[in-house]
């Protein structure tokens, strides 16, 4: 049977602050529920993402910067730390379920941003409401072949990505997470050898 390296959960203790992929799998499949959720927060959520770890003031403008816009667009305040950076952009590699587990963060990828802001959650609610409401009574119709594709899509997933607090958004990632974490005893021998990550 392979192991990951780790013998029980308080190997873990000491991630660096951006683990490669090899390396939080093999803790991540010893975690606790409990100990997922605080690598969740600690690690997918909060700090200066791996994608500006020599930069992180450009990260914190960008914030700013948002949140401003976002502020001025639903008429609340936003706070800049109620913005982050998810995505590979976040930990420097893919969190999406295996194969793609651990394909590095590059010039190709996005970056993507999330809002947690109680104020921000009240108004699209009401907003994503009064459209829904819209358009299901046909008060307002899709004039383009992606608006008749993604409308009904967008009424199916807009609840999910609408984070009220901090603690919804913790919750969903937690879920994302479980998702993309293959189970140890699945992966295939290579997965723990440096030379699998050489993504061509």
């Amino acid at each position: 049977m392979r192991t990951s390296g780790f013998k029980s959960s308080s190997d873990f203790r000491f991630l660096e602050r951006y683990p490669d992929a090899r390396l939080s799998v093999a803790a991540l499949v010893l975690m606790t529920k409990e100990e997922r959720r605080g690598f969740c927060r600690s690690f997918l959520l909060e700090g200066t993402p791996a994608a500006f770890e020599t930069e992180p003031m450009i990260y914190e403008l960008m914030r700013e910067w948002i949140a401003r816009r976002l502020s001025v667009r639903a008429e609340v305040h936003i706070d800049p730390k109620e913005i982050s950076l998810l995505g590979s952009a976040r930990l420097g590699y893919s969190l999406s379920p295996y194969p793609k587990f651990g394909r590095p963060f590059g010039a190709a990828s996005d970056l993507n941003f999330a809002a947690i802001s109680r104020g921000l959650f009240d108004a699209l609610c009401s907003d994503f409401s009064s459209w829904r409401e819209h358009f299901e009574q046909k008060g307002v119709t899709p004039t383009t072949t992606r608006e008749q594709k993604l409308w009904p899509q967008n009424i199916a997933v807009g609840n999910s990505k609408i984070y009220r607090d901090w603690e919804a958004c913790v919750s969903q990632t937690c879920l994302n997470l479980n998702q993309a974490v293959p189970r140890n005893e699945t992966l295939p021998a290579a997965f723990f050898r440096r030379g699998y990550w050489e993504w061509r």
